[in-house]
C-alpha cells in the first residue's frame, strides 16, 4: 500500500507541472489497483479506502489539464468505466465528481458566468446540485488557488456559499494589500448569503 500511495502523492505534485504525465500516472495506478485490489487484505477498510484518494487525485488532474472536449469524453467514458465496475462490490460514486469534471470541465455555462462574476441563486450548475457538489467545488478552487487566479476562486466560493474558503482567501488576499474597506465589503456581501456550508479546505 504504502507503493501505491507514493505513486498517487507523485501524481498529485505533477498536476500542474506536468499534466499529461499525471493523467499518465494516474490511469495506470488506478488500472494496476483495480486489477488487484480484491487480492488485499480489506479488514481495516485501507485498500478500498484507497479509492476515496484517488477520486480527488482525478478531479483536479483532469481540472488542471489543457482538455479539448473529446478528449474530457474520452476520460470522462473511462473514468465511467472503471466505476460501473466498483459498483460490482458497493463500491459506489468513487469516479462521481472526477466524470463530471471531465465532461464539463471550465466550459459549463453556469461556470463561466459565476467565475465572470453574475452570482445567483442557481450557482455554478445548471439544475440540482449533485450530491459531489461541494468536492467538485474544492477541486475547482484548488486549481483557481495554485493558477493565483484569486478573483475567480472568491466569485465561486461566494456562488457556492463555501463561506470559510472564501473567507480564508479574502484574508488572504487583503494580508497582499487589499484595503480594509474593500475587505468589509466583500465578507458583507457574502455574509447576506443564505444557508452557508461550512467548507473549509482551500
Amino acid at each position: 500500500m504504502n507503493d501505491v500511495r507514493r505513486f498517487l502523492d507523485q501524481a498529485w505534485a505533477l498536476r500542474e507541472k506536468d499534466q499529461g504525465r499525471a493523467l499518465l500516472l494516474l490511469k495506470t495506478l488506478t488500472e494496476a489497483y483495480l486489477a488487484e485490489w480484491e487480492n488485499l487484505d480489506d479488514s481495516d477498510g485501507e485498500a478500498s479506502g484507497l479509492f476515496q484518494d484517488l477520486g480527488p487525485a482525478w478531479s483536479e488532474a483532469l481540472l488542471s489539464a489543457d482538455l479539448d472536449r473529446q478528449e474530457r469524453k474520452t476520460w470522462a467514458a473511462r473514468l465511467a468505466a472503471w466505476q460501473r465496475e466498483l459498483d460490482q462490490y458497493g463500491v459506489e460514486e468513487t469516479f462521481a465528481c472526477a466524470i463530471t469534471a471531465a465532461r464539463d470541465g471550465w466550459d459549463s455555462p453556469p461556470l463561466k458566468r459565476v467565475l465572470q462574476g453574475t452570482i445567483t441563486a442557481q450557482g455554478a450548475w445548471k439544475g440540482d446540485q449533485p450530491d459531489f457538489a461541494d468536492d467538485l467545488t474544492l477541486a475547482r478552487l484548488h486549481v483557481l488557488a495554485r493558477r493565483e487566479r484569486f478573483q475567480e476562486y472568491l466569485y465561486l466560493a461566494q456562488a457556492e456559499r463555501l463561506h470559510a474558503a472564501y473567507t480564508i482567501m479574502l484574508a488572504r488576499e487583503s494580508a497582499c494589500g487589499l484595503s480594509r474597506v474593500e475587505a468589509r465589503s466583500r465578507m458583507a456581501r457574502v455574509c447576506r448569503q443564505p444557508a452557508a456550508r461550512s467548507c473549509t479546505q482551500v
